[in-house]
């Protein structure tokens, strides 16, 4: 099984290594993500990275990622909201919007909120296959948003496995006509939920983890819409 690369990072920062790079430590006291990216995923992470910053960038410009849009058409919902968008809080620089960091930030903010921090083990994401509704990808697009993968619990020192679980999750997005949304939650605009792969990332990453932590609630994804 062939994997692209290997994303690792700490609930204090994140660091990018090629795939069989040295080792990577971080303080005691903060808890590893480690985010992997397998075929046929790894194979067309390129192609969904430059898709994706290129609708990030036009959306933090034009409130909208839809370059066909006509300067007679009203202006986007998403303008009107004072919405608190989860793309930029993520990932503030839009060169480090890609599947890897955006799945790693995603992690690491939901560890953060639900006050998970342990010593000693690394969180180990998976990715293996990615759904859109609308995507210009034929190995994305697919009727409906999901993603497919593992999720692990791993003892830092030996590598063994404390927990695990393996899941496709299919996007059950949250509805909410509160244009000032700032959280808890994930908030996207409505076209994300079918143009993007922001929703259905944090969707996976929010069931996976109550899995390997019951009892703790994480953030879901929230699509902002008007009445």
């Amino acid at each position: 099984m062939k994997t692209g690369y290997t994303l690792i990072g700490t609930v204090a920062c994140m660091i990018v290594a090629a795939t069989g790079a040295g080792a990577i430590t971080a303080a005691p006291h903060e808890t590893i993500v480690k985010v992997v990216l397998v075929d046929p995923v790894a194979e067309i992470a390129p192609k969904i990275n430059a898709i994706e910053q290129q609708r990030e960038k036009a959306f933090r410009r034009y409130f909208t990622d839809r370059r066909d849009r006509r300067l007679s058409d009203p202006l986007p919902a998403a303008r009107r909201s004072r919405a608190n968008w989860a793309g930029a809080e993520l990932i503030p620089r839009l060169a480090d919007y890609t599947i890897g960091k955006l799945t790693s930030a995603i992690a690491r903010h939901d560890l953060k909120i639900a006050g998970i921090d342990s010593p000693g083990e690394v969180l180990r994401i998976t990715i293996s296959r990615i759904g859109v509704a609308t995507y210009p990808l034929s190995a994305v697009d697919r009727e409906k948003a999901f993603v497919e993968g593992r999720l692990q619990r791993l003892d830092a020192d030996s590598g063994k496995v404390i927990a695990e679980t393996r899941l496709i999750a299919n996007l059950v997005p949250f509805t909410t006509f509160d244009n000032a949304y700032s959280g808890p939650d994930y908030a996207f605009p409505t076209e994300d939920a079918r143009r993007r792969i922001g929703p259905a990332l944090a969707y996976f990453v929010k069931v996976g983890l109550e899995r390997l932590y019951p009892g703790h609630a994480f953030p879901r994804p929230v699509i902002v819409t008007r009445r």
